[in-house]
């Protein structure tokens, strides 16, 4: 007996889960019993959460995790990019390495994204991780004497490589005489 394809259209379903009848009839009016499949209809995409260290500046490896949440079908992959690169890798973590050649030094775009078991894709979000590896240093213009009770400028300048976290905490320690320190 040969296999025949018949397509009817049905009212449009809502999203949610339905239950289909369906059977057959033959030419010679016999009809089987009536089975049943359950469709469920998901037309919302995933949505998927960054979390890891993603305010502030960091000078070491940031771990950032991707975790995704599908209300229907549940959640078939999460992927990510880095810096606007065009290869989505599937993973739902990734290690911002804070290297000591300073390469990663600044703001790296984390994007990301997840797409559910029947296909819906989640539009693409960002995330930012701050990285700043290189050492601030003081210089100060030149050495300041007074004498007791009197005061002193001292005029410093603060050199930071870009880029930079903004801030720099100076501490001026004043040495006496005959302070080993």
């Amino acid at each position: 007996m040969g296999r025949s394809d018949h397509r009817r259209p049905c009212r449009p379903l809502q999203r949610r889960r339905h239950t289909l009848e369906y059977r057959s009839q033959d030419n010679k009016g016999r009809l089987e019993d009536a089975s049943t499949v359950r469709v469920s209809i998901d037309t919302a995409p995933p949505t998927t959460a960054a979390a890891g260290a993603l305010t502030g500046w960091h000078n070491h490896n940031v771990t950032v995790t991707l975790t995704a949440r599908d209300q229907r079908s549940g959640v078939a992959k999460t992927e990510y990019t880095l810096d606007d690169g065009t290869t989505w890798v599937r993973n739902g973590w990734l290690l911002v390495s804070a290297l000591a050649n300073h390469s990663h030094d600044g703001v790296n775009k984390v994007g990301f994204r997840s797409t559910d078991l029947p296909g819906n894709v989640e539009t693409a979000r960002s995330a930012f991780v701050r990285i700043d590896t290189r050492q601030p240093s003081t210089v100060a213009a030149y050495r300041a004497s007074v004498r007791r009770y009197g005061y002193v400028t001292l005029p410093y300048r603060v050199n930071d490589a870009k880029p930079t976290c903004g801030k720099a905490v100076v501490t001026i320690r004043v040495k006496t005489l005959g302070d080993a320190r």
